[in-house]
């Protein structure tokens, strides 16, 4: 546990809790939280609180729901990006650019980072491929042949 973390009590946790939504108009996520500068860290207040989440509630603010995003808001974001910087996104570009809503987002509501850029057409056949997009095409073919081996 960080040493600092004693100076807290939960109340003072809440308490910058309270001030970090006041500032961002709406609950604030562990990365917004840190955005603020507030203290303590998200750190100690999950550890004092037992979670961010437990700890959002404790303060009486309403969660931010995870499925905040839709489809189309996520395929929007990627055609943004490729608009803006002119190139298709690998997932290290994208999480580089601060884009919402964040990559891992994108991929969980689409099905894999692929498949989102697929959908939302910013896919270029000739671009380099990440590590990370290597092996998740990787793991998708492999899925993909096992289903296949499955149904013959």
């Amino acid at each position: 546990m960080d040493q600092g973390s004693n100076r807290y009590s939960e109340k003072d946790c809440l308490e910058a809790l309270h001030a970090a939504a006041k500032v961002l108009g709406e609950t604030p996520t562990r990365s917004e939280y840190r955005t603020t500068g507030l203290s303590p860290s998200p750190e100690i207040i999950s550890d004092r609180c037992g979670s961010w989440d437990a700890a959002v509630t404790k303060a009486g603010l309403e969660p931010k729901s995870r499925e905040q995003y839709t489809d189309d808001q996520c395929l929007r974001a990627l055609q943004n990006f490729a608009e803006t910087y002119g190139e298709e996104p690998t997932i290290d570009s994208y999480k580089k650019s601060g884009y919402k809503p964040a990559a891992g987002t994108i991929a969980k509501r689409l099905g894999s980072w692929s498949k989102a850029k697929a959908e939302a057409g910013v896919v270029d056949d000739d671009e380099d491929l990440s590590v990370e997009e290597e092996a998740e095409r990787t793991f998708e073919m492999l899925e993909n042949a096992e289903v296949d081996r499955r149904d013959n």
